[in-house]
Formats: structure tokens, C-alpha cells, sequence
């Protein structure tokens, strides 16, 4: 919000409203208490004498509801909101700066479960922290010494009975720690911006593989690969020309290629991200929506957004057996995708009964572990050699 004041109202409103919440946060607090700004929008409280955690809870409680009350700047009414992180035991630090770390790393903690909200610090935070920047560093080295590369889950048509293309999953063969999987890796990835450099490393290599085994098996030329697309490249101004870039280099046909977009970055997209899909979409690549239905995207968005795939997310396909709502979702996403011309796959297959439920939808695609784990790049060609032969895969023959 500060910034946004800044940038559409001036610094001087900036200023003005710094002013007004330094008074508000003074305003809550004892004489003995201090409060300083730290820099941008960030102060640091120190509550001083206190006898139970309970005061200053309520000392901070008193400060949120002041913040978050409409603020007047420059003629217009404005309303923000804060985040809080609290750090209770400072008698064993030596450092000042360790506490300004602690309350910063709950700060953010807050920051991730919404609005308005505070979090005392604990050690797991620090620990975890910790962890994190461990796994930045190690990923930063990771990336040049080739540590990174897809593995392929498989995605079949329900209606031909066929494989019908892979979707591109990024694994960490790390020197100490074995072989990571995508939970291990993304958060931080994304977090740190790392994200994408990892992209498109793994992007080359699954088109590089893609396009050999096409080569090899021209019969099957129908096959698609889908990667999927971080929010944080979208806006990236040189995003369609490493695509462009990746394509050429591998060799792989771009109507062969399909890209993944989550509902949230749909929503968020801003003028540079919009241009870029054009350019991908000019080059004849196709793009998914992914987790469709776990966001707030309206209609119309999805209507204006030029994709050829939906994706119904795993969370609806693992419940649709047994929960009523989650089977109306997923046939209600399958009709809204269908009337858009859009192709429709399911995430997260794991029994017969699912599959049974989807071809009885109409769904066109489906991919889980009912059928297959994700692949090395041997095994999914060697998948792809089935598909060639005329091979029906086990899991698609009894329906």
C-alpha cells in the first residue's frame, strides 16, 4: 500500500501517511515504551516492564486496530492494513540486530497468512529460515553444475485409449540429500526468484527430449509436452524470446509444446505478462490453465485468457468419489472448459473409480498415479515406443 500511495499519490502523501501511523503506533503506547521507524514502511516497537505476554499482545492488539481505521491523505480517504511479528525472550541476545531478525523473520510469517495479522517468533522460524537460505544457496550452486532436470508424468486420453503427452516436473539429484521433488525445490525457488533460471533450464531439457523422441517415433506426431510457467516469468520482459530461444535449440515443434499458467497468475497478469502470451501464443505454442478452480478467477477472465487447456486441480478429482460438491466441480469445470473449446485434463487419478467417473463426464485427458508415477526420460521413451507400437496402457483397457 505504500507504495502504491507513492507512486499514485507522490512521496509527500507517502510521507504524510508514515507520519500518521507513527502517531498511531505512539498513540497505544506507555510512556516507557519506544517506537522508531526503521525504513520504507517498516517500525520497530520495544515494550519495555511488562509482566505477562498478555499486555503486550494487547498493546499490539490496540496498534493493529488503530493502523487498519481509513487514514486521510492528501484529500482522499485511504485504508491500510499491517503485518506484525513479535519477539518475546530478548534477555539471551547479545546482538540487537538478532532480535530485528527474529521479529522480521515472524514479520513475514504474518505477512503469509493475510492481512492484519501478528505472529510471535519461536526457534522453528529461525530454524526454518535457516533452512531456506541453505536451499537458495545450495540451489544458486546447483543450477551450473546440472543438478536439475525433468522427470515426465504421463497424461493419457481417456476417449483414444492412448498416451497422449507428458507434463514436465522438476527433480533435484542434490550431492548429500538424494533426489528432491518439486515441494522440496519451488516454495524457495519462487520465494528467491530463482525460479527463473530453474524454469528454463527445465524446459530445455524436456523439450531437448521431447523432440528427440519424436524424431524417433514420427507416427506419434500428435504427442504434447507441458511446463509449466512460474508467475515470476510471465512479466519478465525477454520471456517470448527464451521460449523462442529454447525451441530453436532443441528442435521441438512449438504446436508440440503446451505452457502452464496457474488461476492466479491469470488474475495478476499486467501489460508486459499479457504481451508475452501473445508472442507465445504467435509462435503457435498452446497454454493450459493450471489448478483451475482453487482461485478466484471470474468468467470473464478465463474467456479473454487464450488458452486451449484447462486443468481440474487433484484436490476436486481426489475427493469426486466420495464428496457430491467436489464431482459437481469437476463436471461443472469439464462443461465451462468444453463450451470455451478448451480440452480438458484431470489431475491426481489414483483409483478406477475416478477414471470411471471422468469418461462419464466427458473428460478428455487424465493423468495421476493410478496409471504412472512421473518418469525418467528412459522410461518415458520407452512409454512413448509403446505408443508407437499400438500398445493400450492397463490402467485404460477395462473401461
Amino acid at each position: 500500500m505504500f507504495k502504491r500511495i507513492n507512486d499514485s499519490l507522490g512521496h509527500q502523501a507517502g510521507d504524510e501517511l508514515l507520519i500518521e501511523v507513527g502517531k498511531r503506533i505512539k498513540h497505544c503506547l506507555r510512556s516507557i515504551d519506544t517506537v522508531a521507524r526503521m525504513g520504507g514502511d517498516e517500525f520497530a516497537v520495544l515494550i519495555d516492564d511488562f509482566t505477562t505476554p498478555q499486555q503486550v499482545i494487547q498493546i499490539i492488539r490496540d496498534i493493529r486496530n488503530e493502523i487498519r481505521k481509513p487514514v486521510n491523505i492528501s484529500s482522499r480517504e485511504v485504508v491500510i492494513s499491517s503485518s506484525i511479528g513479535i519477539v518475546f525472550k530478548t534477555a539471551s541476545d547479545v546482538h540487537p540486530e538478532h532480535i530485528i531478525r527474529d521479529a522480521d523473520i515472524s514479520m513475514y510469517k504474518a505477512k503469509e497468512q493475510g492481512v492484519n495479522k501478528f505472529k510471535v517468533f519461536n526457534k522453528t522460524m529461525h530454524e526454518k529460515a535457516l533452512q531456506s537460505l541453505l536451499i537458495e544457496t545450495e540451489i544458486r550452486q546447483g543450477i551450473p553444475e546440472r543438478e536439475f532436470f525433468p522427470y515426465f508424468q504421463p497424461v493419457y486420453s481417456i476417449q483414444n485409449r492412448n498416451l497422449a503427452g507428458f507434463e514436465a516436473l522438476v527433480r533435484w539429484n542434490h550431492p548429500e540429500r538424494g533426489f528432491l521433488t518439486p515441494d522440496q525445490i519451488i516454495p524457495v525457488a519462487e520465494e528467491t526468484g530463482l525460479i527463473v533460471e530453474l524454469d528454463r533450464v527445465i524446459l530445455f531439457e524436456a523439450c531437448k527430449f521431447m523432440a528427440s523422441w519424436l524424431k524417433c517415433y514420427p507416427n506419434i506426431e500428435d504427442l504434447f509436452l507441458t511446463a509449466n510457467l512460474s508467475p515470476s516469468q510471465l512479466s519478465k520482459p525477454d520471456l517470448a524470446e527464451a521460449i523462442q530461444t529454447i525451441v530453436h535449440e532443441t528442435g521441438i515443434s512449438p504446436t508440440n509444446l503446451k505452457l502452464e499458467i496457474t488461476e492466479s497468475a491469470i488474475m495478476e497478469r499486467n501489460a508486459a505478462s499479457s504481451l508475452n502470451l501473445k508472442k507465445i501464443g504467435e509462435m503457435g505454442i498452446r497454454l493450459a490453465v493450471d489448478d483451475f478452480g482453487t482461485g478466484y478467477s471470474s468468467l470473464a477472465q478465463l474467456q479473454r485468457f487464450p488458452a486451449s487447456t484447462v486443468k481440474i486441480d487433484r484436490s476436486f478429482v481426489s475427493r469426486m468419489a466420495a464428496d457430491h460438491e467436489s464431482l459437481e466441480i469437476v463436471r461443472a469445470v469439464n462443461a465451462l472448459g468444453h463450451s470455451l473449446s478448451m480440452d480438458v485434463i484431470a489431475e491426481g487419478v489414483e483409483t478406477r473409480q475416478q477414471l470411471i467417473l471422468l469418461k462419464d463426464i466427458g473428460c478428455d485427458y487424465v493423468q495421476g498415479y493410478y496409471f504412472d508415477k512421473p518418469q525418467t526420460k528412459d522410461d518415458a521413451k520407452q512409454l512413448v515406443q509403446m505408443r508407437s507400437d499400438g500398445f493400450c496402457p492397463p490402467g485404460l483397457t477395462t473401461i
